[in-house]
């Protein structure tokens, strides 16, 4: 019996040091940079959400076959953001729940049709990754490291987002001016 003692003693001597240097190696969070943490992290959730919600209507009720490609597209890369941003707050001890002001808003996107829909959407896309990204690069400082470092590989997607979402909606509204003309053009030659 004393010999298993020695051993189980043995063996926790030699852990103990192991252990310590687990401890070491997990970066210490000072309280605000975890409150910094927590709010990133809530933002981006409910931001990925509601790029997620919009742009499965915009798959669905699109007129355009290049902004439905493009919702797609949003769909796939906040799904996969989205990911991330869980599993990150998992590891600082936070759940991440659905957000219902997302649905909502799908919800009341879905009741528009035609160029008018189009427009709402893309612009929603423009001015929301606007406010993610300002967000990020707001807070940039203000978070961990390991945040830092997840939020500086997003930012080139976010600018690429809203870049493909600007460029459409100019191409929207070229449209809509563009018919709304050769409808007056019509209008007055009928007359």
């Amino acid at each position: 019996m004393n010999g298993k003692h020695f051993i189980l003693g043995g063996a926790l001597v030699l852990a103990a040091p192991a252990f310590a240097q687990a401890q070491k190696s997990m970066p210490a969070h000072s309280e605000k940079e975890m409150k910094a943490d927590a709010d990133v992290l809530k933002k981006l959730h409910k931001a990925n959400r509601e790029e997620i919600e919009l742009s499965q209507v915009a798959q669905r009720q699109s007129s355009r076959d290049e902004v439905k490609q493009f919702a797609k597209t949003m769909v796939d890369d906040h799904q996969m953001a989205d990911e991330k941003v869980m599993k990150m707050a998992e590891m600082h001890g936070m759940t991440l729940g659905e957000e219902p002001e997302a649905m909502k808003e799908a919800e009341k996107l879905g009741k528009k049709m035609g160029n008018d829909f189009d427009r709402e959407y893309l612009s929603k896309m423009v001015k929301g990754h606007e406010k993610v990204t300002s967000m990020v690069t707001g807070k940039m400082k203000d978070v961990s490291p390991e945040l830092q470092t997840a939020l500086t590989d997003m930012l080139p997607t976010l600018r690429k987002h809203e870049m493909e979402a600007k460029q459409m909606l100019d191409q929207v509204k070229g449209s809509h001016e563009a018919q709304g003309r050769r409808s007056s053009e019509y209008d007055h030659q009928q007359r």
